[in-house]
């Protein structure tokens, strides 16, 4: 097993957490070794005997196997790969595994983030189109968290001008958060 499969496994268990698997990483990447059996997983994660028990168990579940038969045939996108985005590797705690849809390329791209107000007025909107109105010929991507408010408009304005965007979630790919943002969230999966 790859280093990178390891960590998409260990991503979609149950019980391990971030810490454990940067731990389960370190590791690997210093002893150049591939670790796959849980009960040694738990220890080099440093799992309590409680965490220990459920992470072992669910890694040998059959739920875990059909976990990782629908995560295959999805985009996924790891800390190892080297279109793993420079700017992520500067927050506190970089995403280890990101799963997408789209166009996978976009990631490399020259990006402008909006954020702003989820109770964002009518004035949001009108200044977010004028300041992105004028970027449509400049080949940039906009990214915002497809969040309600000022992330929606964003997003919205970007389509209106043909500009590539986006949308950074934390909920799953099958989950739309807000609800009305679902048209939105299909939207930017097939163009952005």
């Amino acid at each position: 097993m790859q280093l990178r499969s390891l960590l998409i496994r260990l991503h979609l268990a149950h019980g391990i957490g971030y810490a454990g698997m940067v731990r389960v990483l370190q590791h690997c990447r210093q002893v150049q070794t591939v670790v796959t059996d849980p009960r040694r997983l738990g220890k080099l994660a440093h799992l309590t005997a409680s965490q220990q028990g459920r992470f072992t168990a669910d890694w040998q579940s059959m739920a875990f196997q059909q976990r990782l038969k629908r995560h295959a045939q999805l985009d996924i996108l790891t800390i190892l790969d080297d279109d793993y985005p420079p700017a992520l590797l500067e927050a506190y705690q970089p995403p280890l595994v990101l799963f997408l849809r789209g166009q996978r390329a976009l990631l490399t791209t020259r990006q402008l983030a909006v954020v702003g107000a989820r109770q964002a007025t009518s004035y949001a909107e009108r200044v977010t189109t004028q300041l992105l109105a004028p970027l449509a010929t400049a080949k940039l991507t906009i990214v915002s968290g497809l969040a309600k408010g000022a992330d929606g408009f964003a997003h919205r304005t970007a389509l209106h001008f043909n500009l590539p965007t986006i949308g950074v979630i934390g909920t799953g790919l099958d989950i739309s958060y807000p609800r009305q943002h679902r048209d939105l969230q299909q939207q930017i999966s097939q163009v952005g």
